[in-house]
């Protein structure tokens, strides 16, 4: 069996069956960023979180601990973190971490941790920062707030 096939169009295709070019951009996003679990893509698919359990609200816990833990040491700006979590996955919003050198930073180092600990995914989302809408009668609510870049750690 031959790794790379010509089409009938003409085109190179992986034995995957895949446009062999999409197969080396992939493998080069691969090399480049040194992790397959923290390969980039444009647009991270955000991953199911499943129903709540103690055991997703522990873990929650470790994970938002952790994080606050490596944004003390690599930030030096206001910030703020929330998680929430399911049997699946563990979502973070990071807030006012508007540095996109830290970005890559932190998510390497919980992917360290989440390998030793053996959590489960984690989706990572920085936000430039938190936007609340004041509807005039003494609630609040959630307003629009910018993505900056999302993380996949699987």
């Amino acid at each position: 069996m031959k790794s790379v096939q010509k089409s009938n169009r003409g085109s190179h295709q992986a034995a995957c069956g895949k446009p062999l070019h999409l197969v080396l951009i992939a493998a080069l996003s691969l090399t480049l960023t040194g992790n397959p679990a923290l390969a980039e893509t444009a647009e991270v698919k955000k991953p199911q979180m499943g129903f709540k359990s103690a055991a997703s609200n522990e873990e929650r816990r470790a994970v938002f601990g952790f994080t606050k833990l490596i944004l003390d040491d690599l930030s030096d700006t206001g910030f703020k973190v929330g998680a929430n979590a399911g049997e699946n996955s563990i979502w973070l919003y990071i807030y006012g971490v508007n540095d996109s050198a830290i970005w890559p930073k932190v998510a390497e180092r919980l992917a360290e941790e989440k390998k030793k600990q053996g959590w489960r995914t984690i989706y990572i989302q920085f936000f430039e920062k938190e936007v609340w809408e004041d509807l005039g009668n003494g609630n609040s609510r959630r307003g629009e707030e910018r993505l900056l870049k999302a993380f996949l750690l699987e």
